[in-house]
């Protein structure tokens, strides 16, 4: 099983770093035969298993019960999962209850999307011992506030402010961050300035 020292060492000598989602215990069976780095309990289970329009119906209770099956199903694989709308946007109480419940569920790291607004949540996981994984571009807990499914980041200004929100997660402690949807040549710029892996996702 790969550890984030393990990612660390990889972006170090550049090499390329896979993930995959998995929802399911026999999904998850079939990644662990692979040669798949980690795998991701994405809140979009929300939309493919359960049929709900959007990720933010995804409760902790979803999510947990889906991260627990897939921890059975691929006991060699690093498995993050996402921590759930809201579940760290109120009080630290609140995340750190819903962090309880996802490590104990056998997730080895978590996914937060964003970073204004919840920089001290992000801090205090990582303070915890509980790594994280961070999130920029398109993050769909956002979907309604960028009008939909779409590529993030085009113009100059948004551009430099994902640069910069990627630097502030590094430097709270994220072990690696996830670039959904945003163009090449930024997700370019961002991997090169940052000592941490970037996993991209879409283009």
């Amino acid at each position: 099983m790969k550890t984030v020292l393990d990612f660390i060492q990889m972006k170090k000598e550049k090499q390329k770093i896979s993930m995959v989602t998995a929802y399911d215990h026999w999904t998850a069976k079939i990644v662990n035969r692979t040669n798949v780095d980690c795998a991701l309990v994405g809140d979009s289970l929300a939309m493919v298993m359960h049929g709900f329009p959007s990720t933010l119906q995804a409760t902790i209770e979803m999510m947990a019960l889906h991260t627990a099956a897939v921890v059975r199903g691929a006991p060699s694989k690093f498995i993050i999962s996402d921590m759930p709308f809201l579940t760290y946007r109120k009080d630290i109480k609140m995340a750190m209850d819903a962090v309880e419940k996802l490590m104990q569920a056998g997730a080895q790291a978590l996914k937060l999307e964003g970073v204004q607004g919840h920089q001290e949540i992000v801090k205090n996981i990582v303070q915890s011992g509980v790594p994280v994984m961070g999130h920029l571009g398109l993050t769909p807990q956002s979907v309604h506030q960028f009008g939909g499914f779409r590529v993030q980041a085009r113009e100059t200004d948004e551009a430099k402010l994902l640069v910069e929100q990627a630097l502030e997660l590094e430097g709270l402690g994220c072990f690696s961050i996830v670039l959904e949807c945003v163009p090449g040549h930024l997700a370019e710029e961002v991997t090169k300035k940052l000592h941490i892996p970037t996993i991209g996702i879409g283009v």
